[in-house]
C-alpha cells in the first residue's frame, strides 16, 4: 500500500488530500494508471507474478476401486457412465480389468472420491440428490 501511494504521488496524478480520501479500490485504480503511464514511457512497471505448481498425476484406478466408487453412490453402470460422460462399455471394461481409465478420467474419478464434488455436479446437495440425478434420465 505504501509503495502504491508514493508512486501515485510521484506521478502527481492526485493531490495528497485527494489520495487520503480515496478508497482502497480508488488507490488500486490510480496505481494501474501509474503503471500504464510508466509502460508508455518504456519504464518497467511492477508486475504480479503467480507461480502455480502442477498437481501430481492422478492415481491409477483398479477394477475394485472403480466398482467400489460406483457402488458407493448406488449407481448402475449406465448411470455412472452418464455421470462421467463415458460409454457403458468403458465402465464395464474398467470394472472387469479389461481396460484402464485414461488420465483425464482418472482425474475425474479422483475428484469423485470426494462425495461433495459429485453432489455439485449432480446439482443437488447430498448423496440422495445424486441418486435422483442419475435415475431421472
Amino acid at each position: 500500500m505504501r509503495r502504491m501511494t508514493s508512486s501515485i504521488r510521484k506521478e502527481r496524478l492526485v493531490s495528497k488530500a485527494e489520495l487520503n480520501e480515496m478508497s482502497p479500490l480508488g488507490r488500486e485504480i490510480a496505481e494501474g494508471l501509474v503503471n500504464a503511464i510508466r509502460h508508455t514511457r518504456g519504464q518497467k512497471a511492477p508486475a504480479r507474478v503467480t507461480v502455480l505448481r502442477a498437481p501430481d498425476p492422478p492415481p491409477a484406478f483398479s477394477p475394485k476401486k472403480v466398482l467400489g466408487l460406483r457402488r458407493r453412490f448406488g449407481m448402475t453402470q449406465m448411470q455412472f457412465a452418464r455421470l462421467i460422460n463415458v460409454s457403458v462399455k468403458s465402465v464395464e471394461g474398467w470394472e472387469q480389468g479389461k481396460r484402464k481409465p485414461g488420465g483425464p478420467t482418472r482425474r475425474l474419478l479422483q475428484l469423485f472420491e470426494n462425495e461433495s464434488v459429485v453432489s455439485i455436479i449432480a446439482g443437488n446437495p447430498g448423496a440422495e440428490g445424486i441418486r435422483q440425478f442419475t435415475s431421472s434420465r
